[in-house]
């Protein structure tokens, strides 16, 4: 019974990973070192970490951060979902298309992103930034090379 157990667990963990890897080309390993290395004016990089549907990376000023995430490729569709989602369409940006999200509090921008074959999420927290502020941050990370 515990070897059933344990091959179940194993099997569902292998496919949370799978899942969360599907149509990107980036492994988690090559995101945390981009991350690590890339610079967002003004902020420090924290932390990043492997989640259940994708990767993630902070970077912090005083009480302000920019959220980083990558998921798969599908994914791109969840700006519908965001809070301050107006029905904006996409638009193209050097190659990719993107959606700029503006919350109360935060701002966003969807990146579906060919050439790393994923959807990129830059999001600020506690502040808000104009759509060519993360354009700039999109840069800035890396992604201008990767669109």
């Amino acid at each position: 019974m515990k070897k059933l157990v344990a091959f179940w667990g194993i099997l569902i963990a292998s496919t949370i990973a799978l899942y969360a890897q599907d149509g990107m080309s980036v492994s988690y390993d090559t995101f945390k070192s981009w991350m690590k290395h890339s610079v967002v004016s003004g902020f420090n990089f924290v932390e990043s970490d492997q989640e259940n549907d994708g990767y993630t990376a902070s970077f912090m000023q005083l009480n302000k951060m920019v959220g980083v995430k990558m998921l798969p490729s599908a994914r791109f569709e969840i700006y519908k979902e965001a809070k301050g989602y107006d029905g904006a369409a996409p638009y193209e940006f050097k190659g990719a298309k993107l959606v700029y999200v503006n919350g109360t509090s935060s701002s966003s921008l969807f990146i579906l992103s060919p050439k790393v074959g994923a959807t990129v999420v830059i999001t600020t927290s506690y502040f808000k930034y104009d759509k060519n502020a993360l354009e700039k941050v999109a840069v800035e990370v890396g992604l201008g090379s990767k669109f």
